[in-house]
């Protein structure tokens, strides 16, 4: 146990410090290294999950948005203050927030409005919130330029982790609402090629990142990019990026795309990149019927988040019950990189 604190508390401090970058040299004192992620908590509902990740022993969380529900309009912002306010008060998330490393990324509850991207007037608002309540060091870069994309680089077990955390709002064109209502789908696919999800910028950030040394990506997004059988928010929506990032991707021997906002879940497979959706915490899930190609095995209906453990050679990918009483496991995935 102690050891298990303290390889955290050196983690969060290189964090802390370096949150733009960093790296972990390998101890060789533990035989797995442990990331619980997950999407979608109310802070306005009962808040078992994070007692149950704390359970878990974590050595990194890993909140893929919707941290908390603070939508608003005005500049005020009081309903993302108190959101963030009313999460920082539950015993067992403080205890997270001091003792076990986060990274996070948001969606469109924490970014400010439902389903926004670029044109959200109070944007920058919601981003100094967000970056202020996840205590990201004053110098760092986030700060200075648009969006909260990152990333982070993890030693273990002399293998290099990078983790990707990508801004899916900040630069976002709106999606095109679908007329046809007949067809129990919000939105439809855009195949106009100057759209975009992650704006230039990001792009540019995006490539140079990819073309860096490692063994292992992990790479954020706060709603899913493989899916394209449902007709809410994805990748997909705007045709062009999706497939633009699949062609970054399948340059990489293993990607691990890790998502949330659909309050259900899966495990997705294209080629060389397998996607694990994570939701919801303690949102209401939705007990639906959805045919995909991609996914292997079934969707995950329950409260839930996901479990990554990494030894020198093996992942193991655990989709699990977010309530305290249970470790049930829904849906798993093994895989060597």
């Amino acid at each position: 146990m102690n050891n298990t604190i303290n390889r955290r508390v050196l983690i969060k401090s290189l964090l802390l410090l370096f949150s733009s970058s960093f790296s972990l040299a390998d101890s060789n004192n533990y035989k797995k290294f442990t990331i619980i992620f997950g999407s979608c908590s109310n802070q306005n509902s009962k808040m078992d999950h994070w007692q149950t990740i704390i359970n878990y022993e974590p050595d990194l969380l890993i909140l893929l948005g919707d941290n908390v529900y603070g939508d608003f309009n005005n500049e005020s912002a009081n309903q993302l203050k108190q959101a963030y306010k009313k999460l920082s008060e539950n015993s067992n998330f403080q205890y997270i927030k001091n003792n076990i490393p986060i990274i996070s990324i948001w969606d469109d509850h924490d970014y400010g409005i439902n389903d926004g991207g670029r044109n959200w007037e109070y944007k920058n608002i919601a981003k100094k919130l967000f970056l202020d309540f996840f205590s990201v060091n004053s110098n760092d870069v986030r700060y200075k330029r648009d969006g909260i994309y990152n990333s982070n680089d993890i030693l273990l077990f002399n293998k290099k982790i990078k983790i990707v955390s990508l801004d899916t709002r900040y630069f976002k064109d709106d999606f095109i609402l679908n007329q046809d209502r007949s067809l129990n789908k919000k939105y439809k696919i855009d195949y106009n090629k100057n759209k975009t999800i992650l704006g230039k910028e990001q792009w540019k950030w995006l490539n140079n990142e990819l073309k860096k040394e490692y063994d292992l990506l992990i790479l954020l997004s706060s709603f899913q990019v493989l899916s394209t059988s449902h007709g809410w928010e994805k990748w997909n929506n705007i045709f062009y990026e999706r497939e633009k990032l699949l062609q970054l991707l399948n340059k990489n021997q293993l990607s691990l795309i890790l998502s949330g906002d659909r309050h259900l879940s899966g495990i997705y497979n294209y080629k060389n990149i397998y996607e694990i959706t994570a939701s919801s915490f303690n949102q209401r899930t939705f007990n639906t019927i959805e045919k995909d190609n991609l996914r292997v095995g079934e969707l995950v209906n329950k409260n839930n988040f996901g479990i990554i453990e990494l030894d020198k050679t093996n992942i193991e990918i655990k989709l699990t019950a977010a309530k305290r009483k249970t470790k049930e496991v829904f849906n798993s995935i093994k895989l060597k990189y």
